[in-house]
């Protein structure tokens, strides 16, 4: 039987514990990964009569620290966003949130989430345990910044848009990465992986503002011409997570931006591109380190692809329609024109006047004629 850490609150077994820290207190004991990461203790409140009474009594408990970080990590079924938003709400001053959160209530009675960031260090320890351990999973990067560690849920609209830009800023300001890493290319991959994830920040939010586009479609050139290149040699990133940058890039974000410009033939062409690089990755044709349903991926850009066919088909069909109404619009005022000009020219009881002007009246009247 495995023992509760008392920094994540998962029941582990002895093998995720230092022999000291198996010893220690159930209100001290952390498991290898939190004491790694600095994680501190948060005493759980004593056993109740049942599971739930003991959640509900620890997601409550109030801090006792303001400066020190506190990082819950909910259970598995901790997942309903309306209770969550309900429970960070009734937390005291004291709770203190990992993540600089954006300053705007969750509820009518909440208090803002503003308290010390510590998302730098979590992500500086994540990308040592990547490179200490040859694993990764392309979204360790990316969560310590998009999703809350208290209830798991991805920020949204200009919280999400906030959260990945302070991880591309941070990325781009952090100059302390050692030599090492340095030369296998790590920096150029996180920057390569922040600046992806702010652009799925902006995908999000643009419906929130229209200049949002604009500036998806300059980063997404900006990745392709100026980030990607960079990686391509390196050793980092694994070949397959290089693949699937650039196809991630080619169908999410600059099919998307340039089919909110209206661009549908250079959407379909970044469409056709990414499902090209998932079919290579399909293929077994490089080794691959990690599972990925690439076969999914494929299916959900075809039928990206088949819908913006459609759309445009549609598109080309109301734009004819248009073109005609206008050429008749123009034939119409031409006939109306000539009318006036036979009806002054010839007299008013001038038996040419009169025909001309009922050929043309006739015309006006019927402009298919």
């Amino acid at each position: 039987m495995g023992r509760i850490c008392s920094g994540c609150h998962k029941e582990l077994s002895k093998a995720k514990f230092s022999s000291k820290q198996w010893a220690n207190d159930k209100n001290q004991r952390r498991c290898k990964n939190c004491t790694a990461n600095n994680i501190q203790s948060v005493p759980l409140p004593e056993t109740q009569n049942n599971e739930n009474e003991v959640i509900n009594a620890w997601i409550s408990a109030p801090a006792k620290v303001a400066s020190q970080p506190i990082v819950r990590r909910a259970p598995n079924d901790y997942i309903d966003e309306e209770y969550a938003r309900e429970k960070l709400a009734s937390f005291p001053d004291e709770v203190s949130c990992w993540i600089c959160l954006e300053e705007k209530d969750l509820s009518s009675t909440s208090r803002p989430l503003l308290r010390d960031c510590f998302a730098g260090e979590a992500l500086d320890g994540r990308i040592t345990n990547v490179w200490s351990s040859g694993h990764m999973n392309p979204g360790d990067f990316a969560e310590i910044w998009t999703s809350c560690p208290n209830c798991n849920q991805s920020y949204e609209n200009d919280l999400g848009l906030a959260t990945s830009a302070g991880f591309m800023n941070y990325i781009e300001e952090k100059d302390d990465v050692s030599p090492d890493l340095q030369m296998k290319g790590m920096k150029a991959w996180l920057r390569v992986e922040s600046n992806m994830t702010f652009l799925t920040g902006l995908r999000n939010a643009c419906h929130l503002d229209e200049s949002y586009i604009e500036e998806g479609r300059q980063i997404s050139n900006k990745i392709l011409k100026r980030l990607l290149p960079k990686i391509q040699k390196s050793t980092l990133p694994p070949q397959q997570r290089k693949l699937e940058l650039e196809a991630d890039l080619h169908g999410n974000d600059l099919a998307f931006f340039a089919e909110k410009n209206g661009d549908y033939e250079a959407a379909l062409a970044a469409g056709k591109r990414a499902r090209e690089l998932f079919e290579i990755l399909a293929s077994g044709a490089i080794p691959l380190i990690y599972e990925q349903d690439y076969e999914a991926k494929i299916a959900f850009v075809q039928d990206d692809n088949d819908r913006m066919k459609e759309e445009m088909g549609a598109n080309k069909e109301k734009g004819e329609e248009e073109e005609e109404e206008e050429l008749q619009k123009v034939k119409l005022a031409k006939s109306r024109r000539l009318y006036e000009l036979a009806m002054r020219d010839s007299g008013e009881f001038s038996a040419t006047a009169f025909l001309k002007a009922s050929i043309m009246q006739s015309y006006c009247t019927n402009p298919l004629l």
